[in-house]
């Protein structure tokens, strides 16, 4: 979710007031025409629909880009021209879209509010979070700016306060950490999606730790080419198939609107990128609607634009052999052979030609699978945790609490069987500085579900 994050900060200073609001509200209403369009164009290829539908909806979305050019020649004007780029930069990711929800697939929780317990709360909001074998707690900071100097701490087994890790110096080695996997040899990867709203980019990175004597493995870092994780990337989440030695991870990608999935081969030290730009990884056409935001649609930029998150959470299961994916609004989950995303012989277009569609969920953000091949997905909408049976497509609401889950980045099994995560309100603390934050004198929870069968 921190896509949103970086694409707020970079519009913060684009959207400009305009001088007229009636060239703005007609633009507005010819961006809604192009992004339904847009979607409508979406819901064809993944039905895979008759060649002429598909021709016929492109020709539409051609005119439909004609038109917004011709009015912003007509209407002219510095303050409509930098609406308009704002706003395409927001359509691309977030989209000022119809406002249709998605559907709540919330059903009657299994577990009830005492099976989830709070394992400790902190002033300052925790992100992803992973547990070491001997009980430790990993977890990044809620890091909205490269200049924040926690961003990597650690819970140790009966103690209260995160502390930083492994130093407080190291911090600064990080930029934005997006990811935290722990791996089979207790090594910790760290998917540092780097800086890429500064004019000299900062590839993404990802470094790796030995756990065990808290040592950086520098041999095992890997900087992620220009053409790769170039300026405009944004890379999201990341799962490892120790298997063949790869590791899988989602460009959301909101700045340049390049939305892929990124293969990288640790053994040989490569990587591409794959189904860029793929009906399975695009931002979805519905709105943000949080619980816990009184129901209400979920926007930025003076409330005009809707927030719309492309490929997000990624879990390859070892036990089918697949890599799991969705875009955060999709409403989708969809699946791929690892065998075939590992296979650096097949070109994306063949490739892509693989993708199959799970099942429809809700929402969701962080997702991770069990030792059963069940997928266990955030459902952040709704303040609860589901549980997907991907060979049925049945959908189970673990936990539904609105007044303790808000915002989940990550879902992590510990050594005890219990899921951990961390959750926090984005949509009260976005924009908000550190020292802002911290004036709010609030408490944001860690978290351990007791899942049962």
């Amino acid at each position: 979710m921190h896509s949103i994050v970086t694409a707020a900060l970079l519009l913060g200073f684009a959207f400009a007031t305009p001088t007229s609001p009636d060239p703005i509200t007609a633009l507005h209403g010819l961006e809604l025409e192009h992004t339904r369009l847009e979607s409508t164009l979406r819901e064809l290829e993944l039905r895979r629909a008759i060649p002429s539908k598909i021709k016929s909806t492109q020709q539409r979305i051609t005119e439909s880009e004609t038109r917004i050019r011709e009015h912003l020649e007509r209407n002219g004007g510095e303050a409509l021209r930098q609406s308009y780029r704002a706003s395409e930069l927001f359509r691309r990711e977030f989209g000022y879209v119809s406002g249709r929800a998605l559907p709540d697939r919330s059903r009657n929780p299994i577990a009830g509010a005492n099976a989830l317990q709070t394992i400790t709360q902190t002033d300052y909001p925790r992100d992803h979070v992973v547990i070491a074998r001997d009980g430790r707690i990993f977890a990044d900071t809620f890091n909205q700016d490269p200049s924040f100097k926690l961003k990597l701490t650690v819970l140790r087994p009966g103690m209260q306060e995160f502390e930083p890790y492994p130093s407080l110096e190291e911090q600064a080695r990080f930029n934005h950490i997006h990811a935290l996997k722990i791996d089979s040899q207790d090594r910790l990867l760290i998917l540092d999606s780097g800086n890429s709203t500064k004019t000299s980019n900062v590839h993404p990175k990802i470094y790796v730790y030995d756990l065990k004597t808290g040592a950086r493995l520098p041999e095992l870092d890997y900087a992620f080419p220009p053409e790769v994780g170039g300026k405009g990337s944004l890379f999201n989440d990341l799962t490892v198939d120790e298997g063949r030695k790869h590791v899988y991870l989602t460009d959301t990608s909101a700045r340049a609107g390049k939305p892929a999935l990124v293969v990288y081969d640790f053994a040989h030290k490569r990587s591409r990128r794959v189904l860029e730009k793929h009906a399975s990884v695009v931002a979805g056409p519905h709105w943000t609607f949080f619980d816990s935001n009184g129901g209400k649609p979920w926007k930025l930029v003076l409330g005009i634009y809707a927030v719309r998150v492309a490929v997000d959470g990624i879990v390859y299961d070892s036990l089918r052999d697949r890599v799991y994916y969705a875009p955060n609004n999709g409403g989708r989950v969809f699946a791929i052979p690892a065998a075939d995303l590992a296979n650096w012989e097949l070109a994306s277009d063949a490739i892509a030609a693989r993708v199959f569609k799970v099942a429809e969920t809700p929402m969701t953000d962080g997702m991770t699978v069990d030792g059963q091949g069940r997928l266990y997905l955030t459902d952040p909408e709704h303040s609860a945790v589901v549980r997907l049976d991907p060979e049925t497509g049945e959908l189970k609401t673990l936990i539904r609490e609105p007044g303790r889950i808000q915002l989940i980045s990550s879902l992590s099994f510990g050594a005890d069987g219990k899921l951990y995560f961390a959750t926090f309100p984005i949509q009260e603390l976005l924009m908000k500085s550190e020292a802002q934050i911290l004036r709010l004198k609030r408490k944001f929870p860690v978290l351990a579900l007791t899942v049962g069968q």
